[in-house]
């Protein structure tokens, strides 16, 4: 997908996703996870498939927290068998976790 078309027709829709998801804090995470903890996400294949929408989901964190780093493992159009791990995405994870649909067990302070 080309940046301008990212942009204008699927951020808001990330956007929407995002605020539906992320409407409070999780008490018990923001307790134990501190604020500039680092950790990972990793997008994992469930099956077998071919590989689309990296930058939607690279767009998706870089909203969150615009100093965060992806490295892709495929690229798009590329076939995958399940169990791969298709790109690593190191957030500060403090912003990640404190919302109510994101959890990681991978974070340290």
């Amino acid at each position: 997908m080309n940046s301008v078309t990212l942009k204008l027709q699927a951020e808001p829709l990330i956007l929407s996703a995002l605020r539906e998801d992320i409407t409070s804090e999780d008490v018990t995470t923001a307790s134990v996870i501190g604020e500039n903890a680092t950790g990972e996400v990793r997008l994992i294949a469930k099956e077998d498939g071919v590989i689309c929408g990296l930058d939607v989901f690279a767009r998706t964190f870089e909203l969150l927290d615009p100093t965060a780093t992806c490295e892709f493992s495929v690229e798009e159009g590329a076939t995958s068998p399940p169990a791969r791990t298709l790109a690593a995405y190191a957030p500060t994870c403090g912003r990640f976790s404190r919302a109510s649909g994101w959890r990681s067990t991978t974070c340290s302070a």
